[in-house]
């Protein structure tokens, strides 16, 4: 076990990392980089602002300057107001005065209403950390400052992201989770092995993403490469604040393609991704009860969506995402589960 301890100001980063705990410390007062520090000194269009209000800009590529920490800043008053009026209030009180109706305890719905007033305590207490971090990461506001932490700045602007949309999700459906089946679709025109090659790397990157954003994954169905079960879809359970919400416009086809020289024309291998909402009941039995809940929640799928999510293209590096509105030539940063983040610009 690793019994360090903060010392002086540092910060305390505790986060999911899987079924375990990532711990890292940050000092605030540490010195820049000296990238940053070399920018200092420079006009402010070397350094691109973010004061649009553009969390997700941030945590894609965080420079710590000023006009962030005031998006930050304007993000946190904004959430703040939101969960102290109604319909904020008025909803979870009344979630909480449920709980004592007669018969309650032997409702089905008891988990659903249970977990959205549970759900709406966690995202007020998420908000309270990222109120203090902000203050800490501001300093003494008597010293003038023109540069920020880099990685301290992109936390807290993922943070207020989750919840920025994790609040939106509680007032309207409450908690879901998700479930993601990734499936190859068999292609003549495409090679044999490169949409299930590409499904293996799609199945990675949601991995990825799952990672970063703090999310709680577990793997229902990996088949292993170059077996009989090779061609089995991949299915992931995937918890956390707005799971569902955020991954549920990766729902439809991905499609790689490439320039084949003999056939003077392009190839491509298309996988389809399937997003359901986990139930509200909590699973029995562990990843048994999940894979029968998935089972189920897969099986009461309508029609099959035939949206194009996004287009692939390794060489020259190329995205195309249909639902979101990008286009970036940085698919390294895509395929590393960044697909949710990437500013419109790029």
């Amino acid at each position: 076990m690793d019994r360090r301890a903060p010392e002086g100001d540092q910060f305390l980063f505790v986060r999911a990392d899987g079924e375990d705990l990532a711990v890292e410390f940050v000092d605030p007062d540490a010195p820049a980089p000296a990238h940053v520090v070399a920018r200092r000194g420079e006009a402010p269009a070397k350094s691109p602002p973010k004061g649009d209000g553009d969390l997700t800009s941030i945590v894609f590529d965080a420079h710590g300057n000023p006009a962030e920490l005031e998006t930050l800043r304007a993000a946190l008053a904004r959430l703040e107001a939101h969960v102290a009026q109604d319909p904020w209030r008025s909803t979870k009180q009344a979630l909480l005065l449920e709980s004592t109706t007669p018969g309650f305890w032997d409702r089905p719905e008891r988990f659903e209403r249970l977990g959205r007033a549970e759900y709406m305590d966690r995202i007020e207490h998420s908000l309270r950390s990222a109120a203090s971090l902000l203050e800490r990461l501001q300093g003494d506001p008597r010293t003038a400052r023109t540069a920020y932490p880099r990685e301290m700045v992109g936390r807290l602007a993922q943070q207020l992201y989750l919840i920025d949309s994790a609040s939106l999700e509680a007032i309207e459906t409450g908690p879901r989770d998700a479930f993601l089946a990734i499936e190859r679709l068999h292609e003549d025109t495409a090679p044999a092995g490169s949409a299930l090659s590409f499904a293996g790397r799609l199945a990675a990157m949601y991995e990825a993403w799952a990672r970063a954003r703090g999310m709680r994954l577990a793997w229902l169905n990996a088949p292993p490469p170059r077996s009989r079960e090779a061609e089995a879809p991949y299915v992931v359970a995937i918890a956390g604040f707005a799971a569902y919400q955020l991954l549920a416009r990766e729902d439809g086809l991905h499609v790689w393609e490439w320039d084949d020289p003999e056939q003077r024309g392009t190839r491509r291998a298309t996988v389809r991704v399937r997003v359901e909402p986990q139930p509200a009941t909590p699973a029995s039995d562990g990843l048994t009860g999940l894979r029968n809940q998935a089972a189920e929640a897969f099986g009461k799928h309508g029609a099959l969506s035939t949206v194009v999510v996004r287009r692939y293209r390794g060489q020259p590096p190329l995205v195309r995402d249909s639902v979101r509105g990008w286009r970036t030539g940085r698919i390294e940063r895509v395929l590393a589960g960044d697909f949710d983040v990437i500013p419109s610009r790029e």
